[in-house]
């Protein structure tokens, strides 16, 4: 609670109204983030897969109806990145 108490209005806006972005939805083709939904659960889908951001943790919700495949292959490719580090 000492973190909040000392954030300034954009840090404490991004806390109480965390970033949400999908990320089933992604286009490799694009760069940057991508398109920030608003963080709601009319929002979240069965079959996405989304990051949460509050500004000081992340989140990830993996839905139950997510493609395997997607995870597994985005989960791999996320070891080996940090691997060849």
């Amino acid at each position: 609670m000492s973190a909040v108490s000392s954030m300034d209005v954009s840090s404490s806006s991004v806390f109480f109204y965390p970033r949400l972005f999908p990320l089933h939805d992604l286009n490799t083709a694009e760069e940057g983030l991508p398109i920030q939904i608003r963080c709601s659960i009319e929002k979240i889908q069965d079959h996405g897969v989304y990051l949460m951001e509050n500004g000081i943790y992340l989140f990830m919700y993996i839905g139950l109806a997510a493609d395997p495949n997607w995870v597994s292959v985005c989960m791999i490719e996320a070891v080996k990145q940090k691997r060849s580090i």
